[in-house]
């Protein structure tokens, strides 16, 4: 069994915005990536061959904070 999360984007770091609100696939087991649904989060997704989009529970995802290391990380990529 899975839970699936149906998230509405607010920003794309890499690749396009969607245009409506993605499937976010979680598996109940040791690799799922647990989350509350009035939350926010920063996410680094994958898409698999189904079209459902998958949790790198083993990247920087979290719960968004905007003062959040990988965020200054993220931003500081694109200064000079």
């Amino acid at each position: 069994m899975a839970t699936v999360y149906i998230f509405t984007v607010a920003e794309t770091l890499v690749g396009e915005q969607p245009d409506s609100p993605i499937h976010v696939w979680s598996d109940n087991d040791s690799s799922r990536f647990s989350m509350d649904p009035s939350a926010r989060y920063l996410l680094f997704l994958t898409i698999d061959e189904e079209g459902f989009w998958r949790v790198d529970n083993c990247g920087s995802s979290e719960e968004y904070d905007p003062q959040s290391k990988t965020l200054s990380l993220i931003g500081s990529l694109d200064e000079p």
